[in-house]
């Protein structure tokens, strides 16, 4: 189940996405390798945004993110 500040994080992604203008065309969407957290169309653009929420004591690096294989192999095929 997701959790509480991860869903927080999820909809302060989306209504960012959708004020720069953005159609969201969907949410935590399964695909083979992934769940999807925002897929997004910027123009002819498909924009999919793997959302991270955490509470750091600095800013933090791409070191403090987790690692994900990329996906768009299967996007795209």
């Amino acid at each position: 189940p997701k959790s509480e500040a991860g869903a927080w994080g999820e909809e302060i992604a989306a209504r960012h996405l959708r004020s720069l203008g953005m159609r969201l065309i969907g949410r935590n969407l399964d695909a083979p390798e992934a769940e999807l957290d925002v897929v997004a169309l910027d123009g002819d653009d498909l924009v999919v945004v793997e959302v991270k929420t955490g509470w750091f004591p600095q800013v933090p690096t791409q070191d403090h993110a987790e690692t994900h294989r990329h996906i768009d192999q299967g996007i795209t095929q």
